[in-house]
């Protein structure tokens, strides 16, 4: 029930969101980073690694900012996340990836951003014996829950709908 409770608060609030400023190049936050120049500006693929070694980012810069296919990493160098950028911008698919203590893929949520904002139908899932499970999913209209929203928790099933960010219709539980 705990994980339960913590995910239905974990997705209320909002679509997943990188531990990096994905708008800029500029970080000194690494302790190692392999990051190619072009006349002094980060022009192509780069690596961020953890301070134990571990790759934490790959990608590539165009012009001092992210683009294309983005991949994140934990210290133990599980992925973590995946997402798309264009010039600077979330654009495209985001997957974010959850493990337990000891290294088991859990949780998994995905949906879509256009232009930095999350669109569409986001997917939440839960992994039971490597498989997943659909637990949830909530509708967005630049970046405020808009649509249809579902969410299981425990031995509940929440459905509802937001309508520019309020709840609108009925609520079942």
């Amino acid at each position: 029930y705990f994980f339960s409770f913590f995910f239905f608060f974990l997705i209320i609030l909002r679509p997943p969101r990188s531990s990096l400023d994905r708008s800029s190049a500029a970080s000194d936050v690494y302790k190692r980073q392999d990051v190619t120049y072009v006349n002094g500006i980060s022009d192509g693929p780069f690596i961020f690694y953890h301070s134990n070694g571990k790759i934490r980012t790959t990608g590539k810069f165009k012009n001092d900012k992210f683009e294309g296919l983005i991949h994140e990493f934990n210290e133990d160098g599980k992925l973590t996340e995946e997402y798309y950028v264009n010039d600077g911008i979330w654009s495209g698919q985001s997957i974010s990836y959850s493990y337990s203590d000891v290294g088991i893929l859990f949780f998994k949520n995905q949906g879509n951003y256009i232009d930095g904002k999350a669109e569409g139908r986001w997917e939440y899932f839960i992994y039971e014996n490597n498989k997943p499970k659909l637990i949830g999913y909530k509708t967005f209209h630049m970046d405020v829950l808009n649509g249809p929203y579902y969410y299981f928790s425990g031995d509940s099933i929440i459905v509802t709908n937001y309508d520019n960010g309020k709840l609108n219709g009925n609520h079942l539980v």
